[in-house]
């Protein structure tokens, strides 16, 4: 039968009942989603990156994009979305509640600081409440905040000093999530190693993307539009 196949994993001494999660993104904001998607059969959560209110998170608006399907045109949401715009208390309390009612699937916090201090205060309050593993965004593409996500993903000694900071604050497995947005992702990666990382989390978004055509899985915009001194294309 094909329900008695085990799809079961083990990742970093965490099992899933699948290698199945949901990611750090709109669809994981809230205890709410998380729970159906649980009851729909996902066996773990990225939780949207948590931040620790020192600084006001605002989305941009509007963020659309056109998606072509045949002849016909539609309007989709673009992933410009930074990391959660909830309070730090309301993400934890939804910790406690997915943890009581979901013991065994597991959640990643996903979380993001500014400073030394700031990431070693999420990751243990993360922990407090329930995560079972962190991931440590070094590599959202989308912050407006000069020193915050992928800029960090870029400066190496940073990067290694955070993922330090974060493995001498907690007992739970550490992943640092890589930038694609840089000439070489193995470098960053090494020193997330350096820094104690237990596992490298690859990919983020890549900048300047909107879709990729799912027939011809060529990324859009897939042409340039060259203009000459006279302002000719």
């Amino acid at each position: 039968m094909v329900n008695n196949i085990d799809l079961s994993i083990d990742f970093c001494g965490v099992k899933f009942k699948n290698p199945f999660l949901l990611s750090s993104s709109p669809v994981s904001n809230s205890a709410e989603m998380v729970a159906r998607s649980f009851e729909a059969g996902w066996s773990g959560v990225v939780f949207k990156t948590l931040n620790s209110d020192r600084l006001p998170i605002i989305h941009p608006s509007p963020r659309m994009a056109c998606i072509d399907y045949g002849a016909k045109k539609g309007i989709a949401v673009q992933n410009v979305e930074m990391i959660s715009d909830r309070p730090l208390k309301d993400n934890l309390t939804d910790f406690l509640y997915l943890k009581k009612n979901y013991p065994d699937h597991p959640i990643i916090a996903s979380i993001m600081g500014f400073f030394t201090d700031e990431w070693a205060y999420l990751a243990k309050a993360a922990e407090d409440n329930g995560a079972d593993m962190l991931e440590l965004n070094f590599s959202c593409p989308h912050m407006c905040i000069e020193g915050a996500g992928h800029k960090v993903g870029q400066a190496f000694q940073l990067l290694e000093g955070f993922t330090e900071a974060v493995k001498n604050t907690v007992s739970i497995p550490v992943i640092a999530k890589m930038t694609p947005n840089i000439t070489d992702m193995n470098e960053p990666a090494m020193y997330a190693k350096n820094g104690g990382a237990d596992a490298i989390s690859a990919i983020n978004t890549v900048r300047g993307i909107s879709g990729v055509g799912l027939d011809d899985f060529v990324p859009t915009p897939n042409r340039a539009e060259f203009y000459c001194i006279h302002g000719q294309k």
